[in-house]
């Protein structure tokens, strides 16, 4: 919790801070000690899933092949035979989902933000920021869980709070759902990230400790989240939604796994997941069709959010034409990459209307009954 010598004091703005923001604006903002909408809170919100290998080295003892799908795909070593793993499923896997890179280890989100951060910049951990209570790895939290989480970064319900990840924009979103989700007024994402920061020559800080933010009110503060329902719509809602033959108004529902997961003849790389398919009615738009890869100086790749007319193209090319106007629901694999299309909607001006189903599928395939369509078949 906080404690400070004198309060800061901010003249509240009458819009939103803009939701996507450059370097140089950050810069500037950081400069001048705060932003016309606040406090500045940079948070890294950088997360790679588990066994999620991008960094390339030498290391002595490398896994074989068949080692690294088996623990990929959560499988005992017999289950899986050497012909099994160069089956077209498993390298298509492999490869669009960027989850295995050949003499690689796994990142560590945590680590990467103590040796190299944005100055001032606070980690904030969406491994650790979830429902304890549910079974899915990255589930939203209740809005009362969600306030201890803030009160433990000592983040205000005044600030405006600032994201990145490490890899552009990738998992940045997902801290941007959870806080516009919980009622927070002025949140943005830095566009390119890390990355696209140090591109711009901006420096960059290494430590172990985390900074104190600046500009610490001298009185105890308590963040206080409010959720906002329409944003997040539950297993019940969904289900409802597509057994309703009836209703007059049915959502655009938009699936944005992998084409072939969406067709049921992708890889899961989760064991407990039993079904293949997608959620009946569902339109496919893989959430990376919305982002710009850019190179480094170094030649590193990373990415941005694509110009809001491309990301209109996206929602209406031929095969697809949505209606932007109606009600949308966007589910993923889990929450993650579904908050990728939910800020995309945003930035179009759709602040309504639109929703997270934050399961995905790896709860709807995981409940008896959830209806499935393979579109393969």
């Amino acid at each position: 919790m906080q404690k400070g010598l004198c309060r800061f004091l901010t003249t509240a703005a009458r819009t939103p801070a803009p939701s996507l923001v450059t370097p140089s604006w950050v810069h500037s903002a950081l400069s001048n000690g705060a932003s016309d909408h606040g406090r500045i809170r940079i948070l890294d919100a950088s997360f790679h899933v588990p066994l999620q290998k991008r960094t390339m080295v030498q290391i002595g003892d490398k896994l074989s092949a068949r080692d690294r799908v088996r623990r990929l795909l959560g499988l005992e070593l017999k289950d899986i035979s050497d012909s099994e793993l160069e089956s077209p499923e498993i390298r298509k896997y492999l490869q669009e989902s960027d989850d295995e890179v050949r003499n690689a280890v796994e990142r560590n989100a945590r680590q990467e933000f103590a040796e190299t951060r944005i100055q001032s910049a606070t980690f904030l951990d969406l491994g650790s920021v979830r429902d304890v209570l549910k079974s899915l790895p990255l589930s939203m939290p209740s809005a009362e869980d969600f306030s201890g989480f803030m009160n433990e970064l000592g983040v205000l319900n005044s600030d405006h709070i600032v994201l990145y990840d490490s890899v552009g924009v990738h998992t940045s979103p997902r801290a941007w759902w959870l806080f516009k989700a919980m009622g927070h007024e002025n949140v943005s994402i830095i566009d390119g990230g890390l990355p696209a920061w140090m591109q711009e020559g901006f420096s960059t800080e290494s430590s172990t400790e985390e900074p104190t933010p600046s500009s610490e009110p001298d009185f105890i503060e308590t963040y206080t989240a409010t959720l906002q329902t329409e944003m997040v719509t539950e297993f019940q809602q969904m289900y409802t939604t597509v057994i309703d033959f009836a209703a007059v108004k049915v959502p655009v529902i938009i699936d944005c796994r992998s084409r072939d997961r969406h067709l049921g003849i992708g890889v899961e790389h989760v064991g407990s997941i039993k079904k293949m398919g997608t959620i009946p009615g569902s339109r496919h738009i893989h959430w990376t069709e919305f982002l710009d890869q850019k190179k480094s100086k170094t030649g590193a790749t990373f990415t941005t959010v694509k110009h809001p007319m491309d990301i209109i193209r996206v929602f209406k090319e031929q095969d697809r034409n949505i209606d932007l106007d109606r009600e949308i629901i966007v589910f993923g694999h889990d929450g993650v990459s579904a908050s990728v299309v939910c800020f995309c909607l945003h930035l179009l001006g759709k602040t309504s209307g639109m929703s997270l189903y934050d399961g995905g599928w790896m709860e709807w395939a995981s409940r008896d009954g959830s209806p499935i369509t393979q579109k393969f078949f």
